[in-house]
């Protein structure tokens, strides 16, 4: 369950309840074994180790045309991965640590009908730790409003949309509803995309992660705890009688955090 903090806006306030309402305890999968970080270590120290052991050869000697081939591609892999603002900087999750450039697109909309509404911005925070250690994300996409944490005086947005059972740590895969848990809530607060007070819930979804900097140890300490904190992805949800797509990149919130 999450604890709801007196410095959030109403608006606020009612999203994390709706967003409860249709998301029961132990829905969602167990996230990455809390052992990732231990062996990541290790395979760091052993893999020093086999490259200071390794024998150097020469450039040019003994070149073939398969190595020259192996080259361009590592080289044309690089490049692509610098253009979007991920060089060689990789979490343990598989996921890049750095997001610029071209990384950090907010295209998410949400069309119903003839009606199209864009999401411009959104948030981020962690739940607290299953009884085996897991994590999940809470996101929320926002739009309308201020592009700032939500505070008791912070206008209500347009729309919203409630992400709920991401696991955290997160992997270079695709997650959906089916496989994953993962749910997705709209609220339309300006009636724009469909006419209903309820939240419109979401019969799919997928969220595949570009790139990620989350610092879970980071949480409950003074705000803003995490200020670098970011989860770039892709988003797909189905909804009866309507679709929402996307890129988007989501900061930190400490409010959001449980």
């Amino acid at each position: 369950m999450f604890h709801v903090k007196h410095d959030m806006a109403p608006w606020a306030l009612s999203i994390l309840m709706l967003a409860l309402l249709g998301c029961p305890e132990g829905s969602n999968e167990p996230g990455v074994d809390a052992g990732v970080e231990d062996a990541s270590s290790s395979d760091t120290s052993s893999s020093d180790a086999s490259l200071e052991d390794a024998p150097s050869k020469d450039v040019g000697e003994d070149a073939s045309p398969e190595d020259a081939s192996d080259d361009v591609t590592q080289d044309a892999a690089l490049d692509a991965a610098q253009d979007m603002g991920m060089e060689q900087d990789m979490g343990e999750q598989g996921l890049s640590e750095v997001c610029e450039g071209a990384c950090r697109t907010r295209d998410v909309a949400a069309t119903f009908g003839e009606v199209t509404e864009p999401l411009e911005f959104g948030f981020y925070g962690l739940n607290a730790p299953a009884e085996d250690g897991a994590r999940t994300l809470y996101v929320e996409l926002h739009g309308g409003g201020v592009d700032e944490c939500p505070t008791m005086n912070s206008p209500t947005p347009s729309r919203t949309l409630v992400l709920s059972g991401l696991p955290w740590p997160l992997e270079a895969r695709t997650y959906t509803s089916g496989e994953d848990g993962l749910s997705g809530a709209l609220l339309d607060f300006e009636g724009t995309l469909f006419d209903a007070v309820a939240p419109a819930r979401a019969t799919g979804v997928e969220v595949t992660p570009r790139a990620a900097s989350v610092c879970a140890e980071c949480v409950g300490g003074a705000a803003p705890s995490d200020p670098d904190g970011f989860v770039a992805f892709d988003v797909s949800l189905t909804f009866e009688g309507g679709t929402l797509s996307g890129s988007t990149y989501v900061t930190h919130c400490d409010s959001y955090d449980e």
